[in-house]
């Protein structure tokens, strides 16, 4: 497989007739929207089989002079995806009854909408096939179409621009919430907005009382 990465490489396919250069580089996107799609569901099926057999112990830390953690071989193993592969292991370990081979085929973005799932909907063959072959949207449609009992929640992406010194105290508020019971920033943010909403109708309520 040719690695586009490397500039020498880019300009040999360059110096290509068009249309020979065109199809190499699509075939390597193609190799590599197949690639990222099945990544997802890889590295936490190998990260679990790493923790359960516990190979993690036959790599030794050279600078922590000691056989590895498993929280630490994953830092080595995967230091750009490490939260990835946690939330991978969460995800595969979740969905134990679906088949290894299927879970294998299915995107990161459709994970989270199995899991809200009933196990006997996500054991359907049009489900897991829909599961695979489907954007997270056309997923979701069609669970909606065909099983509207199923209560599905989407997730969409917030993007905030701020200032350091903000976003340092929305940092710490995160914080404070977690150590609340919150388990992820998404529900730190959920339960930093309730509590926000709360406080303030409640200052309403009490501003419309003093009038």
């Amino acid at each position: 497989m040719i690695d586009t990465t490397i500039p020498y490489t880019m300009n040999c396919i360059l110096k290509l007739p068009n249309a020979e250069a065109e199809s190499i580089l699509f075939e390597r996107l193609r190799y590599l929207d197949r690639t990222t799609k099945l990544a997802y569901s890889e590295i936490g099926t190998i990260s679990l089989t790493v923790q359960r057999f516990r190979l993690h112990e036959h790599r030794y830390d050279e600078e922590l002079k000691k056989p590895c953690s498993f929280t630490r071989w994953l830092r080595l193993a995967v230091p750009w995806s490490y939260a990835t592969a946690f939330a991978a292991m969460k995800d595969i370990g979740e969905l134990a009854d679906i088949p290894a081979a299927h879970l294998a085929e299915i995107p990161q973005s459709n994970f989270p909408i199995l899991r809200q799932l009933s196990t006997a909907v996500r054991a359907e063959p049009q489900v897991i096939e829909a599961a695979k072959n489907k954007s997270a949207d056309e997923f979701i449609g069609q669970i909606r179409h065909d099983h509207p009992e199923q209560h599905i929640e989407s997730r969409k992406m917030l993007r905030v621009n701020m200032d350091e010194s903000a976003l340092a105290k929305v940092e710490e508020a995160i914080f404070e919430a977690m150590g609340r019971g919150a388990t992820t920033r998404g529900e730190a943010m959920e339960q930093i907005a309730v509590e926000a909403l709360l406080q303030w109708r409640f200052e309403e309520e009490i501003g419309k009382a003093l009038i």
